[in-house]
């Protein structure tokens, strides 16, 4: 069922949520600022994603997030459990 090791399932490796989750805020952010950027030189008046695939890149990047929380959280009680 679960490893007897004393080692850490992931150890020195990050979790895919929180991978995926860096890389939507990653966007999410660029975004953002590319919007800034087209209002301030008025080459445009919005960002690129606008509107709802912009909530959807956010809510992702939340969501994976609290994903790889509780998952860290999990491996925490495991090893803890081990001990």
């Amino acid at each position: 069922m679960y490893s007897t090791s004393k080692r850490p399932f992931n150890r020195g490796r990050k979790n895919p949520s929180t991978i995926l989750g860096l890389l939507g805020m990653a966007v999410f952010t660029g975004n953002i600022l590319i919007g800034k950027y087209r209002l301030l030189t008025g080459t445009g008046t919005a960002a690129p994603l606008d509107g709802v695939p912009e909530f959807l890149i956010l809510s992702l990047s939340i969501a994976l997030f609290a994903v790889s929380l509780v998952a860290a959280e999990k491996q925490e009680a495991l090893q803890q459990e081990e001990t």
